[in-house]
């Protein structure tokens, strides 16, 4: 659901903006797409380098940040390689015919068209991942079917093999999967790196190292903490232009509200017009600003869709982490009384479930938000 709306839109953006210049990669990358002398996995990571290529042709940063992973997420749920061989052709002659007209409506500045081709793509992808079912994707295989062992780190192969090991034995959060000592020993490695892959596997929330008595490697629970500060810190050193920073939250915002008017609860509808409350009463200026990020992300949780969450809680992150100068943020909280106007029409839209209507207000919200602080 996320991919898709994403990819729509950087598909979208490429589409607009692309030059004489970048033709060229294009059609080299269309080339290799559709090369059917290599590997089924080899020929679906050709897919992704062309479709990479697209969202950074939509020049946003942010937007192919965003669209990566999720790119590589789907092609190791899909295990194409266990396709039956009638199956696989017919797939691959889809999905072939789809990328040669989304990129001949590209080159032609044919937006409609290549929106839709991308959209055809992305369900294609989805209807073959329902019917075989993501939680059957392949037990015995350890890494990731894009993983080029070839070309990285040999820690960031073995937090593979940890992690299969860790689901191959059933390991419940609390559990010990064995000492430093003994894993040194069964997976043949150095200290170095096996500290380095407890590292990334700690950052990343699939265990932590717990010293003394019974210690070792434990599995821990997902916290998305870490993954959130890390990609923060990446927005910030990337040092990403604002205007590709707004683009891609009203983005994600919009679509967010959107779920949101669609399938929050009850008790969501009723924690947001709290959450509405207590950004009204703030008197104070950090007061306002917190109650008001803690209300947009109460908003796109309420969406029920985690990848926008996640997303949203990065961009809110980021743009706390780099705070508004002095008079940006009195300019706000001068308008206080139009934010919270604003809040309470998205939040009645959401309540009434009147998805078009909440996101045109939060579009226009974040129309307002622009004009507050001058970019």
């Amino acid at each position: 659901e996320a991919k898709r709306r994403l990819q729509q839109v950087a598909v979208r953006l490429a589409t607009v903006s692309v030059t004489d210049e970048v033709v060229p990669r294009l059609e080299e990358l269309l080339a290799n797409a559709i090369n059917r002398d290599k590997s089924i996995s080899i020929e679906m990571l050709s897919h992704i380098q062309l479709i990479q290529e697209i969202a950074r042709l939509s020049n946003n940063g942010a937007l192919s940040l965003f669209i990566a992973p999720l790119d590589y997420v789907s092609l190791d749920f899909a295990d194409i390689e266990g396709l039956s061989t009638v199956n696989l052709e017919k797939r691959r002659e889809q999905s072939l015919t789809i990328l040669k007209k989304m990129v001949s409506a590209i080159i032609d500045n044919d937006e409609l068209e290549a929106v839709r081709q991308v959209d055809a793509y992305v369900r294609l992808l989805e209807t073959f991942l329902k019917s075989r079912g993501v939680q059957s994707n392949q037990k015995s295989k350890i890494h990731p079917q894009w993983f080029d062992s070839g070309h990285s780190k040999y820690a960031q192969g073995l937090i593979y093999q940890i992690k299969q090991d860790i689901d191959d034995a059933g390991l419940e959060v609390g559990e010990r999967l064995g000492s430093e000592a003994e894993l040194i020993k069964k997976y043949g490695v150095s200290r170095s790196i096996f500290r380095e892959a407890s590292r990334i596997l700690e950052l990343i929330g699939v265990s932590q190292n717990r010293k003394g008595r019974g210690g070792g490697l434990i599995v821990s629970k997902a916290d998305p903490t870490n993954t959130i500060e890390a990609a923060t810190l990446f927005l910030k050193q990337a040092k990403l232009p604002w205007n590709e920073l707004y683009e891609a939250r009203l983005l994600i915002d919009t679509f967010a509200v959107e779920l949101a008017a669609k399938r929050a609860t009850k008790k969501q509808v009723e924690e947001l017009e709290e959450g509405l409350k207590l950004e009204s009463e703030a008197e104070t200026i950090e007061a306002f600003l917190s109650a008001s990020a803690k209300l947009h992300s109460a908003i796109c949780h309420a969406g029920g869709n985690r990848v926008i969450s996640l997303y949203t809680d990065i961009l809110t992150n980021h743009f706390i982490f780099q705070p508004l100068q002095k008079r940006q943020r009195k300019i706000i909280f001068d308008n206080k009384t139009q934010i919270v106007r604003n809040h309470t029409r998205i939040i009645r839209d959401i309540k009434n479930k009147d998805a078009k209507s909440a996101s045109r207000q939060m579009r226009d919200h974040r129309a307002q938000i622009v004009t507050y602080i001058g970019a």
